[in-house]
């Protein structure tokens, strides 16, 4: 008998950390083995009860859906260490304490070897903005408050959460651009200045290729 397959499952809001989303992380990846696209999504502990999270056909507050996570992983034979839910309060990894940013918070992490559809709040694709000039291709980041659509995947050391797509929800991060905190001044004006010693004006250089995916199941 065919296992059933996993239904698409939709989080709780968090903020995205660790977000490696535009192209696989292979620090961690094996000899041979390409690398993953990751997500973790920070929840405050305080409003974790506030929010919601997609099931199947149910609707969870927060705190539900994080208990039924730990408990799906400890039911696949997982433990604390390899668990998809992690404790802000507590040591994460080899650290011997735990890290500033993360007391209070509960972290979810998502991963895939594929990489993720993005829409933004409508669930348009947020690359569908690539084909105007005068608007970029958006890129989720670190910072940024999202959702993530995933299925949960069993294996005999535990549960994982394979990442599906990502919900853009406010763009919190601007990529960390020191230039952005500039104002205009009055003074020297480049796009009105002669090329030094002859040269060409014409300044090369490559365009940011938008991720390609399509609209989730939001």
């Amino acid at each position: 008998m065919a296992k059933k397959k996993a239904p698409i499952e939709v989080s709780v809001t968090g903020v995205a950390a660790y977000a490696w989303l535009d192209k696989p992380d292979t620090k961690f990846a094996a000899a041979g083995e390409d690398g993953k696209y990751k997500l973790t999504l920070v929840i405050d502990k305080e409003e974790a009860s506030s929010l919601t999270a997609q099931v199947g056909e149910d609707t969870m507050n927060g705190e539900e859906w994080l208990q039924s996570l730990r408990d799906m992983h400890e039911k696949c034979g997982g433990t604390a260490k390899n668990s998809p839910v992690k404790d802000g309060d507590k040591p994460l990894g080899a650290a011997d304490k735990p890290k500033e940013e993360f007391l209070g918070k509960w972290l979810v992490g998502f991963k895939s070897k594929f990489q993720p559809a993005f829409v933004d709040a409508k669930k348009a694709p947020l690359n569908a903005q690539a084909g105007f000039p005068d608007k970029p291709p958006v890129r989720i980041m670190s910072g940024d408050l999202v959702k993530a659509a995933y299925t949960r995947f069993d294996f005999d050391r535990g549960m994982s959460l394979r990442l599906s797509a990502v919900q853009l929800l406010d763009k919190r991060s601007t990529g960390g651009n020191a230039a952005d905190a500039f104002g205009e001044e009055e003074g020297y004006d480049a796009s009105s200045a002669s090329p030094p010693f002859g040269g060409s004006d014409n300044a090369g250089g490559d365009a940011a290729a938008p991720a390609s995916g399509n609209a989730g199941d939001f």
